[in-house]
């Protein structure tokens, strides 16, 4: 669990920096993600 979310938020803090335009998009497409991997893992 903990290696998928390091690599999600290093990802989600790399689009951040990207794309400062749409940090807000970025972010919540960021939290989804992570919430959808970790109710995949708990199951």
């Amino acid at each position: 669990m903990s290696v998928a979310l390091v690599t999600g938020a290093s990802l989600g803090i790399g689009s951040a920096i990207a794309l400062r335009t749409t940090t807000h998009a970025i972010w919540a497409e960021f939290a989804s993600a992570c919430l959808a991997r970790l109710v995949v893992m708990h199951q």
